[in-house]
């Protein structure tokens, strides 16, 4: 699994399509380099995480080059537009609708990690608030030293390492404690 911290860096970039997109919607001359400087940075964050769909990116960037320099892929060339331009846009689109679901793809199973490590973290604080092992006012690896430590509360925590990892663990018990006690 990824990192918490890497997870959300992918996500910021991922949330970034909407935007692209309204740029394709406003026809603006910019979009075709706003989708290559996007899998760019896509492809540098998923190669920082050792992960294969970088390859893919890369692959999916090659193409909209060489479309550019003239050399349409195959699966593009019975695209019917009134302009070069439309027709490369419309590459551009499809290029990043491929890229994002192969991103998404490719972290399904970290987000599910995450996703049951969250709900765990939950329910540990939510015990733990309940037997006032828990500060809200308390710096995140006294609150983790606590839990960890609890005769009651240690297999879980323990679980949740297994689960996500220890620093992940940490941020995932600090995090649960405002959406348990607010």
């Amino acid at each position: 699994m990824l990192k918490v911290a890497n997870l959300e860096a992918i996500k910021l970039l991922l949330l970034e399509i909407p935007g692209l997109v309204r740029l394709y919607d406003g026809r603006d001359a910019t979009f075709r380099v706003s989708v290559k400087e996007w899998l760019e940075q896509t492809v540098v964050e998923c190669e920082k995480n050792r992960m294969s769909v970088s390859g893919e990116l890369s692959t999916l960037k090659g193409k909209m080059i060489s479309a550019e320099r003239g050399v349409l892929p195959l699966e593009y060339l019975s695209l019917r537009a009134k302009s070069v331009r439309r027709a490369l846009d419309a590459m551009a689109l499809d290029i990043l609708a491929r890229a994002n679901q192969s991103v998404n793809d490719a972290l399904k199973p970290s987000w599910s990690l995450l996703a049951d490590g969250e709900k765990l973290a939950r329910q540990i604080v939510t015990l733990a608030i309940k037997k006032g092992t828990v500060r809200i006012d308390a710096k995140p690896e006294e609150n983790w030293r606590s839990v960890s430590n609890d005769s009651d509360l240690g297999g879980y925590a323990t679980a949740l390492v297994g689960l996500v990892g220890l620093y992940d663990a940490i941020i995932l018990v600090d995090r649960a404690i405002p959406e348990v006690t607010g």
